[in-house]
């Protein structure tokens, strides 16, 4: 199964309950070895370095780093309804840890 992650959170830095949340959860997924493929979705323009801690060579995560402010990708979900981050992404479930909005078309969405 490919599970999305929205992790863009991240991208802001700092130590927030949210932040700290996004990343030790994200963190402890990847940990698990399991069949599942990770997807960590990240966007922005000015964005600090992804700071979750992974094994690089684990073939099952990967980073889809997309050059967009995260204001106008926002907006893009809410008004437009596009793009829809599953469709685009190859995604079976997408994972959001907060409640920034992303449109998904044909899958799930799990918001925790």
């Amino acid at each position: 199964m490919n599970i999305l992650i929205d992790v863009r959170l991240l991208s802001r830095g700092g130590n927030s309950g949210i932040y700290e949340y996004t990343r030790l959860l994200t963190e402890h997924l990847i940990a698990e070895k399991s069949e599942h493929r990770y997807l960590l979705f990240y966007a922005g323009m000015r964005k600090q370095p992804l700071t979750i801690a992974w094994d690089q060579s684990n073939a099952n995560v990967s980073v889809i780093d997309w050059k967009i402010p995260n204001r106008m990708l926002d907006a893009s979900f809410r008004l437009l309804h596009a793009p829809s981050i599953d469709t685009a992404t190859g995604a079976d479930v997408v994972l959001s840890p907060h409640i920034n909005i992303v449109h998904t078309k044909k899958r799930g969405r799990v918001m925790t």
